[in-house]
């Protein structure tokens, strides 16, 4: 029996993808994207719903994760906003 061991991705490998895909004019429209659709602008609080804000709050730590891995900050986001619009 051939047990292989897994992959182990580093953390450098990790840190690299991540620059690599998000430093494209695509990445970068992709990473606005996704501050407007994983509520990093506004509020993920929905009344009466925990169950919607507990969600919305899952999409949130999404981002944040790949920010982190950016080593970037939600308020390093505004850069993106003020570079040329895509739309």
């Amino acid at each position: 029996m051939n047990k292989t061991k897994p992959y182990q991705y580093s953390q450098k490998e990790r840190t690299a993808d991540y620059g690599f895909t998000f430093n494209t004019d695509q990445g970068k429209r992709v990473l606005k994207d996704l501050y407007d659709q994983c509520h990093m602008a506004h509020p993920t609080y929905v009344k009466g719903d925990s169950h919607e804000t507990a969600y919305r709050e899952g999409e949130r730590n999404v981002f944040l994760r790949i920010l982190f891995i950016l080593k970037l900050k939600p308020a390093d986001m505004d850069k993106f906003t003020e570079e040329k619009d895509y739309e």
